[in-house]
This record gives C-alpha cells, structure tokens and sequence, in this order.
C-alpha cells in the first residue's frame, strides 16, 4: 500500500508465545510517520496483523475466528539538546476466548495474560534499546 510522506511501513515479528495450548506468533505491519517541528516526532500507529495462531498442535485457528484485534500506538522525540530520544509505545489486543481456556479460573487468565504482556514489552525494549545502539555507532 501506499505511504504517506514522510512514513516508512515495518513488520514487526514477536516472539512466539504460549499460553496453555494457545500458541501466538504475531506479526504487526505499522507506519512510522516522521512530523517536523522544533525537533522531529515519530509516530507509530499499527495498519494490520496476523497473530499467527494455533490452539493445539496442528490446529491453526483465523483471527477473525477469535474477533483477534492488536493495536500498536507510540510517540517519539529526540531530547534537548538531541543526544537521544524519548516517548511511549504501547499495545493493546482483545478478542474472543477459544472454549478450552474459557474454563480458567479468571485469575489465572488474568497472570497469564500479565506474564504474556511481560514478556512483550521485553522483548520490544531490548529490540529498540538494541537497535538504537546499532544505529547510532553506525
């Protein structure tokens, strides 16, 4: 598709995660848009998706089967005076429970989503952090 100017279009492919015998292994297409003003802002905004999921061994199940949506929204910035860059990205998802996990307790539901957003974010930070390190020593 298209982009407008000034945007650039990633994939970005996440770990593979599981949780009971629900396996995701999302991928998120967004649009970094760059806006000039004092300094340049960089907006995130997710366009697509596909989590990727299978509900048991073998068993690949659509997305549009669970109502599966994830949105990715952030901002960034470089500091004054520009030595580096700071902001927020965030994600969110929901969707339809598969009838397996429906019969958890929602405690547990509720830590397993917890850890599974952990592990998310960790994943995501030491991504940029990692990326941001290469970029700047090239």
């Amino acid at each position: 598709p298209d982009s407008p100017p000034n945007s650039v279009l990633y994939r970005l492919s996440l770990i593979t995660l599981q949780f009971f015998t629900l396996t995701l292994s999302p991928t998120v297409d967004c649009l970094l848009q760059t806006r000039s003003s004092p300094t340049p802002i960089f907006y995130l905004t997710s366009i697509s998706f596909d989590p990727n999921v299978t509900l048991l061994p073998g068993m690949t199940v659509k997305a549009s089967d669970l109502s599966i949506e994830i949105d990715v929204v952030g901002q960034m910035k470089s500091t004054v005076p520009s030595t580096g860059c700071v902001g927020a990205i965030g994600f969110q998802t929901r969707g339809i429970l598969p009838p397996p996990l429906r019969v958890l307790p929602e405690k547990v539901l509720r830590d397993g989503v917890g850890l599974i957003n952990d592990r998310i974010v960790t994943f995501a930070r030491g991504n940029f952090e990692k990326g941001a390190r290469k970029n700047f020593k090239e």
